[in-house]
């Protein structure tokens, strides 16, 4: 599988984003994996945002999946360099650039769980 089907797999097992219940964090950390976990260019992680965005409730805007993306590729302080989701998956030890939930969230798609934290 070549890194945009990679990217794309690791998206379907992320959680949805729902109003009212952390949709913006859950939306957030997807356009995050895209572009700097997966290293992809806003075209073609729009591509992915855009068959996510059907699993979200609403549906984000054009105008704010692409504010979600360009905001992630303005991130300077994050922990792990650009492209660390390229790897075969996580390493024994990785430190995960988000904490709590969030980091849960991209630990939990790894290993296929569906993005269910708890």
């Amino acid at each position: 599988m070549d890194d945009f089907g990679r990217a794309r797999e690791y998206v379907r097992r992320m959680p949805a984003a729902i109003s009212g219940q952390g949709g913006h964090q859950a939306a957030f950390a997807v356009a995050r994996a895209l572009v700097h976990g997966f290293a992809l260019p806003l075209d073609k992680a729009r591509v992915i945002m855009d068959e996510y965005n059907l699993r979200c409730s609403p549906p984000w805007k054009d105008c704010e999946l692409n504010h979600k993306l360009q905001d992630a590729q303005k991130l300077t302080r994050v922990a792990l360099p650009v492209g660390h989701l390229l790897s075969r998956g996580p390493r024994k030890g990785l430190h995960w650039p988000a904490v709590g939930k969030i980091g849960a969230l991209h630990r939990n798609a790894w290993a296929g769980g569906g993005g269910r934290v708890g």
